[in-house]
C-alpha cells in the first residue's frame, strides 16, 4: 500500500514538472517568417486617442531611479519632436492669414509662446503605464507611456496666444483656434 502511494505521489509530481515545462516553453515570443515577434511593455498606452496625444519613452540603466527619469523624459521629448512641425507650420499659416506687416516677428513671437506652452503641458503629462523589468546583467529597463490631453492642450495654446498683445491672436481668436486645430487635427 505504501508501495503504491509513493509510486502514485512519484508519478503525480513527474507529470506536474513536466505540465510546468510545456506551460513555461509556451508563453515564449511568437516567431514567424520575417523573425521574432516581441511585446513592448506599455505599447498599447502609447497611441493617440480620440482625446488625448500619448507617447512611450523606455531607458535602461543599473540604478532604478535614472532609468524611470531617463524614459519619462524620453516620452516627453517624443511629443516635443512631434509638434515641432506643426507649431512652425500653425505660426506661417496664421502669421499669413492675418498679413500683418510685421510677419516675421509675429511668427517668431508665436512658435516660441507655443513651443514654451506645449512643453510646459507635456512637463506636466500624466503617466498612464509604467512597466520595469531586471535583466540578466541586473539592469533595470523601463518602459513609461504618457498622455497630454488634447482640448487643454489647444485650449492653454489658444489662451496664452491671445494674452501676448504682440501677436494680435485676441483680434483674430476663432482664426487661430482654426488654424491650430486644423494642422493638430491629425496628430
Amino acid at each position: 500500500m505504501r508501495m503504491k502511494i509513493l509510486f502514485s505521489m512519484v508519478a503525480l509530481a513527474t507529470i506536474m514538472v513536466s505540465c510546468g515545462t510545456q506551460k513555461q516553453a509556451t508563453t515564449t515570443t511568437k516567431s514567424n517568417s520575417f523573425g521574432e515577434e516581441i511585446t513592448v511593455p506599455c505599447m498599447e498606452y502609447s497611441y493617440d486617442d480620440v482625446n488625448n496625444y500619448r507617447a512611450l519613452g523606455s531607458a535602461i540603466g543599473v540604478n532604478i531611479q535614472n532609468a524611470r527619469t531617463e524614459a519619462f523624459e524620453s516620452a516627453k521629448s517624443m511629443l516635443v519632436q512631434r509638434f515641432g512641425g506643426k507649431v512652425k507650420s500653425v505660426s506661417e499659416l496664421y502669421t499669413r492669414s492675418i498679413s500683418a506687416g510685421n510677419a516675421d516677428n509675429v511668427s517668431q513671437i508665436l512658435e516660441s509662446d507655443m513651443q514654451v506652452t506645449i512643453e510646459r503641458m507635456i512637463g506636466d503629462a500624466k503617466k498612464t503605464c509604467e512597466k520595469v523589468t531586471k535583466d540578466e546583467a541586473g539592469n533595470y529597463n523601463v518602459f513609461i507611456a504618457i498622455q497630454v490631453s488634447k482640448k487643454e492642450m489647444k485650449d492653454l495654446v489658444v489662451e496664452n496666444a491671445a494674452k501676448d498683445e504682440r501677436l494680435g491672436v485676441e483680434q483674430h481668436r476663432d482664426e487661430f483656434r482654426k488654424i491650430f486645430e486644423k494642422e493638430f487635427e491629425n496628430e
